[in-house]
This record gives C-alpha cells, structure tokens and sequence, in this order.
C-alpha cells in the first residue's frame, strides 16, 4: 500500500499556511533536527509526516518560551552604546570643569609670583614664576598637572616677551666688540617702544640672567652705569697715546677708564670687550 505522505505535492497542497521553504530541511529527506530538549527525539525523521509536524510545532512552543521577556541583541547592543556614550560625555565634562580649575590656580600662583618679583625688584623670569606655581600647587612639573607653559597667559606672556629680548641680548652682543649695559638698554627701549626698561613688565635689566652673564654688574648697583661706546673708543685712543707695550691689556684698560669716570672699581661700568687688538687696529 502505498504512503500517502510521499505524496509530497499533494501534502504542500493541503498545507497552505505552511511555509513553502524552512532553512535546514529539505521536504522528502531524512534529517536530524538538533537543540531539541531532552525528551523529544534526537534521530532522523521524514519531514513529511505527522510527527515531524507535532516535533515542529513542540519545539517552536519551547524556544518562543525560553525567549520571551529577553531583549533582541541589537536592542542590547545599542542601550549599552548609548550608556558607554553618556558616560564618556560626563567623564569629558568633568575632565574640562577639573582642567579648567587648574589652569585658573596656576594663572592666580603665577600673577601673585609676577606683583612679588616685580615689588622686590627682582628680575622676572618665566622659570622663576613656573617655579612659584608650582611650589605653590604642590607638583614637581607643569606635564604633571596635564598644563604647558601656554596654557598659562601669565607664563606664556612673559616667554614671549622673555624669548625675544634673550634673542636681542645675544645678537647684540655678538657683533659689537666693544658694548655697553647703557647702550643695550638704550636699544632694547627703542626697539621695544618704551622710554624705560622696567615698562616692559621683566623687572631691572641690570638683575636679567643674561645681562649678568654678560657684563657682570656688581650686587650692589641697581642702574647701569652711563657712559656709551663712543666714549670707550675716545678713551683707548688716549690710552694707546701712551702705552708703549704690544699687548693690550683689557684690565689695564679698564681701570684707565675708571678713573677717568671717577668710580671705585672697573666693573660698576657694565663694559663687555670681547677684543681690543681688533678695535685698535682700526681706530
């Protein structure tokens, strides 16, 4: 007698609201169907009979229960995206407020240490005043403190003014034999447009490092001396009128110099000769 369910065309027939296709099976085959749970079997059945469609309907009953109430993975994935994302923007938040904050302790450390140098009359540096700050905050460097130097206007306003008057100093020093503190100071002004040094914020220019390592003005003077390097090359003139040896003697020079202008010790005249032998051959 022949299986009326091998009537495959007739079955899908009387079974219209069955789909037509179900990924992993294939109508008329043997197949295993797996993840069923413990109590339905395990082995091959022919897809084309009533028990495979009680199994079917058994096993979509069971998953449908095992589901319910649990959200899609996508779901899932885009509320943890959206949570991750609204920390990130109160973590940046904070981030900015606690930056912020820095920043405005460093400027006020830095102005307090600029009024403090400047009524001292000392001179203003902007290692001197990152030292205050962070003396004051309690760090061993501003990256320490997530800052630079330009995130302070305090500091970066004076690395700015510092950097090009070190650039001055250097140059003019650097082609002038013979330079005076007086005639530097002079120039630094004209350049700079003010009518006295202390204008520019730096504290005396006799107190700068680079002015000490250069001319060397004594600790107890506080202006430099007035005499300009016209005057100097007067002076060798005269001083080589009546000197009879080869070599000449930059200190010997210099305390002549001193006594023509009447001061105690050569180095109040803030005078730096790099050369003499050149000057003279040309005068």
């Amino acid at each position: 007698m022949a299986d009326p369910y091998n009537n495959r065309i007739g079955y899908q027939q009387r079974s219209p609201s069955f789909p037509q296709t179900i990924p992993g099976f294939n109508p008329g085959t043997t197949q295993t169907i797996h993840g069923f749970n413990p109590g339905i079997p395990q082995t091959g059945f022919v897809f084309n009979s009533p028990q495979a469609w009680q199994w079917q309907n058994q096993w979509q009953h069971r998953q449908q229960q095992h589901y319910s109430g649990v959200s899609s993975p996508s779901s899932s994935y885009v509320n943890n995206a959206n949570a991750t994302a609204a920390q990130s923007r109160q973590r940046g938040s904070g981030d900015v407020i606690a930056r912020a904050d820095i920043i405005a302790r460093a400027e006020h450390a830095a102005t307090a240490a600029y009024a403090g140098f400047l009524s001292a009359e000392e001179s203003v540096t902007v290692w001197k005043l990152t030292q205050s700050v962070l003396s004051t905050l309690k760090a061993d460097s501003l990256e320490s403190l997530g800052l630079r130097v330009q995130d302070v206007p305090c500091l970066y306003k004076i690395i700015l003014l510092e950097g090009k008057l070190n650039a001055f100093v250097h140059c003019y020093v650097a082609v002038r034999r013979i330079a005076t503190l007086h005639d530097l100071s002079t120039e630094i002004c004209r350049h700079e447009g003010v009518e006295d040094f202390e204008r520019l914020g730096l504290g005396p220019l006799i107190r700068h490092p680079l002015i000490v390592h250069y001319f060397a003005p004594p600790a107890d003077i506080v202006t430099a001396f007035k005499i300009t390097t016209e005057q100097i090359i007067s002076y060798l003139s005269d001083f080589l009128d009546d000197w009879q040896e080869k070599d000449i003697r930059v200190e010997e020079f210099l305390s002549f110099v001193a006594k023509k202008e009447s001061v105690s010790f050569p180095a109040q005249l803030c005078i730096r000769i790099q050369s003499l032998r050149e000057v003279a051959g040309g005068s």
